[in-house]
């Protein structure tokens, strides 16, 4: 979804519909905030960004190696429940959004 295509989105809501979306994502911290609709803008893109760049499956070895441990550390953590994991056929299939909270994403 392209940045436009976002603002025009933000645009046509109503502002209870904004304050519901802003609330449900987690966007919302001041109510001075809903008033600048370019902050708001902002917010949401980098929301929607983090999420698109998160929203993968791993493997084991990504997974180990994204959180700089060994493979048997994902396992044991997969098995304690740790860490969510799908198993696909004989291998783990891991949502990688679930570190994102634990993993220094840089300003760009």
């Amino acid at each position: 979804m392209s940045v436009l295509a976002i603002y025009n989105l933000i645009e046509s809501l109503s502002d209870r519909e904004r304050n519901e979306l802003f609330n449900r994502l987690g966007l919302v911290h001041e109510k001075e905030l809903l008033k600048d609709k370019s902050i708001i803008t902002e917010m949401l893109i980098d929301a929607m960004q983090t999420y698109e760049e998160n929203n993968k499956s791993l493997t084991v070895e990504e997974c180990a190696e994204l959180l700089q441990v060994s493979d048997q550390t994902i396992r044991s953590h997969i098995k304690l429940g740790k860490i969510k994991a799908i198993l696909v056929g004989c291998k783990y299939s891991i949502p990688k959004i679930q570190f994102k909270d634990k993993l220094y994403i840089p300003d760009c």
